[in-house]
């Protein structure tokens, strides 16, 4: 199946060195080095079960300074929370195929990953053990071998259809933590590939075959070093109608970062003694659009308990100037399990988590004074919430509020100032040659007794407006052209112009749209109202289109709002 661009996020590549560079300069300067990818599948309700089924498969690859505890891991979580893993110590097995690809031989079946966002394939067959860890958070490498039961899993998933990366349906997909994760600054790093897709193919586990066809299916990636000491996490694509179409994605912790000590950031861990953030996001994806909340465009407070509670509370302004807020709350009555992940000694169970938490979900448009005006979600509701909490928290529950320094929260704000920055610029431009024009007419007018010298313009030719009609149907053309051309051909068809810059044919535009003179040789006044107006209109939207088009590109607008732009125009040429 081919990649569709707006729909591939960032980052869905593999990190991992080859096994030639692993060894070189650059990439021993770190002490430990992993990468992992998490894939759920949850099978809607059937004649069997009552309630939503959900299966996980978490592959990593983990690089250690000390060479015996460096491994490939399988990590598989079934029905009711069971858990299995399988690992392998050789690591130069897995191994990269090409750009896109990834294999890792396990020890009884095989395991190949195609990770390519459009074709995501997954077929392998593996025994594991249940190892029956200790409800403990903290990182122990104890497993009972001797009383673990052996688990047979068989997986063949054929078919997966996105529908939603991490960014708006119609856009340029976004890196979850911001355009500096490309850069090594912060540890570890965290993308949503999917939050969610269609899945067909079979399952077998336990001596059960599960066969299904467009089930809901959610992919992310993981990679750095070690995890945090403290985090959380919740995830479901499952919600009950009318709200089948919804993902909620919400994720935090304390993140290591790498930057000169010069800079002015928080203390310094008590645990790593590194530059650490506290730090969450809630991303929600509804009717095609994407609502982000993170902390370099608002701001987010949350409660986790050690298990059994996730409560969330976000602020966000996104495109447009329209400010949201949101609400979450999960809650957990199981134990979970306890699974593996990255430490400094290596995978280690250092997390629980279950794939059967509810979670309650409500959004909300606010005023510009931060009231509720419109509610967008309210209670929207899932029983198949995947939730998790990771580290330690022998300190109670987890109270906190984003903290990002100011240095990092203005430099992940860089694209978003610099579109700012150029829709003033223009705005600037387009109003200093409006006083200029208002300040010049009445005198030049003036000096033009009669209009029948100069010939009507030709009004806008059926090739270019249908051009604009192709476009409007289909925004997706427009980002093919440069900002040149596109103003080009919307020059074609408006008067803004050659108004502004030739008196000959603002008059003769004036015969054109207001059908003759007032009888005495000269416009009325209300007539040259009437074209100023119009054509200062008609430069407003000229860069109000290129400048909605240009934040399609970048995943800040929709096809909708293109169109809306759009189809405003028409009507001033087409009057």
């Amino acid at each position: 199946m081919p990649l569709k661009p707006f729909l591939a996020t960032p980052h869905s590549h593999f990190h991992y060195p080859s096994p030639t560079d692993r060894n070189t300069p650059h990439t021993t300067q770190k002490k430990n080095w992993f990468e992992g990818w998490y894939y759920r599948i949850t099978l809607p309700p059937s004649t069997t079960s009552s309630c939503s089924l959900s299966f996980v498969v978490i592959v990593s690859l983990e690089h250690n300074q000390d060479p015996a505890k460096s491994a490939t891991a399988v990590q598989v979580m079934g029905p009711a929370d069971s858990y299995f893993w399988q690992t392998q110590s050789c690591i130069s097995d897995f191994r990269s195929l090409g750009p896109n690809q990834l294999s890792s031989p396990l020890e009884s079946g095989y395991y190949n990953i195609s990770e390519n966002f459009m074709d995501v394939k997954l077929v392998g067959a593996s025994p594991g053990t249940d190892p029956s860890p200790s409800p403990s958070l903290s990182p122990s490498s104890s497993s009972s071998s001797s009383s673990s039961s052996c688990h047979d899993f068989h997986f063949n998933i054929s078919s997966i259809v996105p529908l939603c990366g991490w960014g708006d349906h119609h856009s340029g997909q976004k890196s979850t933590a911001g355009w500096l994760a490309k850069f090594s600054l912060f540890d570890p790093h965290w993308q949503i590939t999917m939050s969610s897709a269609s899945a067909s193919g079979t399952i077998a586990y336990d001596n059960q075959t599960y066969s299904f066809s467009d089930a809901k299916f959610y992919a992310e990636k993981n990679w750095g070093s070690i995890f945090p000491e403290k985090w959380y996490w919740i995830q479901s694509n499952s919600f009950s109608p009318p709200f089948s179409d919804l993902c909620l994605t919400a994720g935090g912790g304390v993140r290591r970062i790498s930057l000169p000590k010069s800079l002015s950031l928080r203390p310094f861990s008590s645990k790593t003694k590194t530059k650490t953030e506290d730090l969450g996001l809630v991303g929600i994806h509804y009717d095609s659009k994407f609502y982000e909340f993170v902390p370099w465009t608002g701001e987010m407070g949350w409660e986790v308990n050690e298990w059994g509670r996730w409560k969330f509370n976000a602020r966000s302004k996104m495109s447009g100037g329209v400010s949201y807020e949101c609400e979450v709350l999960a809650t957990c009555d199981v134990p979970g399990t306890t699974i593996r992940a990255p430490t400094t000694d290596g995978m280690q169970f250092f997390c629980r988590d279950s794939l059967d938490g509810v979670v309650n979900l409500s959004l909300w448009e606010l005023d510009q004074d931060g009231q509720r005006i419109k509610a967008i979600i309210l209670n929207a509701t899932s029983n198949s919430c995947g939730v998790e909490v990771g580290g330690d928290y022998s300190d109670g529950p987890w109270q906190a509020t984003s903290r990002m320094s100011r240095v990092l929260k203005t430099l992940v704000k860089i694209p978003y100032l610099r579109r700012n920055l150029r829709r003033r610029k223009k705005a600037a431009t387009a109003n200093s040659a409006r006083r200029k024009f208002l300040t010049s007419s009445s005198s030049l007018l003036a000096s033009f007794s009669s209009a029948s010298a100069f010939a009507a313009p030709k009004p806008p030719s059926p090739s270019d407006v249908q051009e604009l009609e192709e476009i409007r149907t289909n925004p997706q053309k427009a980002l093919k052209l440069t900002e040149k051309e596109f103003k080009t051909m919307i020059d074609r068809v408006s008067i803004g112009k050659s108004y502004k810059t030739s008196y000959m044919d603002k008059n003769a535009w004036l015969v054109y749209y207001t059908k003759g003179f007032d009888g005495v040789g000269r416009p009325s006044i209300e007539q040259e109202t009437d074209l100023e107006l119009l054509a200062n209109k008609q430069a407003y939207l000229r860069n109000e289109m290129w400048l909605m088009i240009d934040d399609l590109r970048f995943g800040d607008a929709t096809e909708n709002q293109v169109q809306k732009l759009m189809d405003e125009f028409l009507k001033t040429i087409l009057n």
